[in-house]
């Protein structure tokens, strides 16, 4: 059977009959709907079927096309279904000759290849025989000459000589020839295979004919369902069309009532712009007015700022000759602070010495701490042994007394009680007397008394020999000129082995000096 397709003429009459008929069944109350709805609601609903109406086209234009198609697929076959059916099984045939000539180009490629190997097998064949005769040579009979070696073998015939050169070639003939004949038995295996799977192929074709026959039986029942398809299509597009005219009718309505409101709008808009501009003006009236009593204001503070500014004038007079003034304070000032830098650099030159001696001072101390703590030690001992031997001595005299008289032994215990606690009570001032001199006078006795001991061995005699004739006057002038004696003689010696220190209290009264200077001038900055 032959379809013909429908012309657009044709659509296009029917489409305009339709409408004509929907327009005619229109309902009024449809109408009074529309006319209730929105702009925006109007709007999107319009956008929507406009989307849908185009979409139905472009559906309906390529189920056109594809019915055309099919329209002429089926004219082609009715008219001779052989011809087309060569012409399938041609176009298979030429593709199939293509896929062998590319196999037979790469057959071609891999045969170049194989040739290329054995001709470079044969060359390294050659080599290695080669290699392989000048191993065994030297193996044999170390290093040979041309000469000896044919001195040393048999003379054959030429023949012979010529075979023994072409055997080993040959048998590397041979082998490349037995490589080459697997090779190409490789090659025929293959050419078998893509024999076999020619002729699969063809019963491959044949299957495709059969069903491509079959293919062309559903082609032509989808064409008659696609057929049925469009003309359900075209009802739609109909309808969808008349909605269109509807809906284009009501958008002319409602565009009408839009631009009377839009009218309204504009109206209401240009009183509301009148309104304000009245409130505007009444605005700037009630500023003018504000501005008047602001300008009355300014111009009485005009008058109060001009007496002010004259005012002023007199103060910048006067402020300007303090100016001047200032800055002759200022020179001065300079100049004092440039005497103040020479002083205070004088100053840390002084504080630099000063530091120095301070720190001779602080070594020297720690050495006369030293000589005195030995020299408490000694002057301990001294008296220590002192006592005992005043002790001794009077227990002696009481024993000798108490057995040559009693009476007169008590008489007697009495002043020899006293004169020891004379010496514990001299030698108790003695340390406090000692303590309480100067530091250096101390370092210089300390040295002395090491030094001399000339004195304490006096002592000790004077007091092993005549301790017991000794008095009490006798033994307080002894002790008061061991305490005199031994400062003197400290303070004389400081003085000829330290002159140094003596020199040094000069820089130390100048440095006091300078402190309190500093302090005056500078309070607690000089110090930081």
């Amino acid at each position: 059977m032959q379809h013909h397709p429908v012309t657009n003429e044709q659509t296009a009459s029917s489409s305009c009959a339709d409408t004509c008929r929907c327009c005619s069944l229109i309902d009024p109350r449809e109408r009074h709907v529309v006319c209730k709805l929105e702009r925006y609601e109007l709007e999107d609903r319009y956008l929507r079927l406009l989307e849908e109406v185009r979409s139905l086209k472009k559906l309906s234009n390529g189920q056109e096309d594809k019915i055309k198609r099919l329209a002429t697929k089926l004219a082609r076959f009715g008219s001779n279904p052989r011809n087309c059916l060569d012409l399938a099984i041609a176009a298979d045939e030429q593709e199939r000759l293509s896929m062998l000539e590319a196999e037979n180009a790469q057959l071609k490629d891999k045969i170049s290849l194989l040739r290329s190997q054995l001709v470079n097998h044969k060359i390294f064949g050659r080599s290695s025989s080669r290699g392989r005769r000048i191993v065994n040579g030297s193996a044999a009979s170390g290093p040979i000459t041309c000469r000896s070696a044919e001195s040393g073998r048999p003379k054959a015939s030429p023949t012979t000589a010529r075979q023994c050169r072409n055997a080993r070639p040959a048998t590397d003939l041979q082998h490349d020839v037995q490589n080459y004949s697997l090779k190409m038995q490789e090659i025929e295996t293959e050419k078998k295979d893509m024999m076999s799977r020619i002729a699969e192929l063809e019963l491959e074709l044949a299957s495709y004919a059969s069903g491509e026959r079959r293919t062309k039986v559903a082609e032509n029942v989808e064409y008659i369902r696609l057929w049925r398809q469009l003309k359900q299509q075209n009802e739609k597009l109909v309808a969808a069309q008349t909605a269109n005219e509807m809906l284009n009718a009501q958008i002319f309505q409602l565009k009408s009532l839009l631009e009377e409101s839009n009218k309204k709008k504009q109206a209401s808009a240009e009183l509301a712009a009148e309104r304000r501009q009245v409130a505007q003006l009444e605005a700037s009236v009630s500023k003018y007015r504000e501005s008047e009593v602001q300008a009355r204001e300014r111009d009485e503070r005009i008058k109060d700022l001009s007496s002010e500014l004259a005012i002023l004038k007199q103060h910048n007079s006067e402020l300007l000759e303090l100016s001047s003034q200032f800055g002759r304070v200022e020179q001065e000032n300079a100049e004092s602070r440039r005497r103040l830098g020479e002083q205070a650099s004088e100053q840390r030159q002084l504080r630099d010495s000063l530091a120095k001696e301070k720190a001779s001072v602080a070594a020297l101390q720690a050495a006369n701490e030293q000589l005195l703590a030995k020299l408490h030690e000694l002057q301990k001992s001294i008296d220590v042994m002192t006592i005992q031997l005043m002790a001794l001595r009077e227990k002696q005299h009481a024993k000798d007394e108490r057995k040559s008289s009693p009476e007169p032994a008590k008489e007697a215990a009495q002043p020899s009680a006293s004169p020891a606690r004379l010496v514990s009570e001299s030698t108790q001032t003695d340390t406090p007397l000692l303590q309480g001199s100067a530091q250096s006078k101390e370092d210089a006795s300390a040295v002395d008394w090491n030094r001399d001991p000339g004195k304490s061995s006096k002592i000790h005699q004077l007091s092993r020999n005549g301790g017991s004739s000794l008095s009490r006057e006798g033994m307080l002038k002894l002790l008061e000129q061991v305490q005199i004696s031994a400062p003197l003689e400290s303070q004389n010696a400081s003085r000829m082995r330290h002159p140094e220190a003596s020199s040094a209290a000069g820089p130390l009264r100048v440095s006091r000096q300078v402190s309190s200077l500093e302090s005056m001038l500078f309070g607690d900055l000089a110090f930081c």
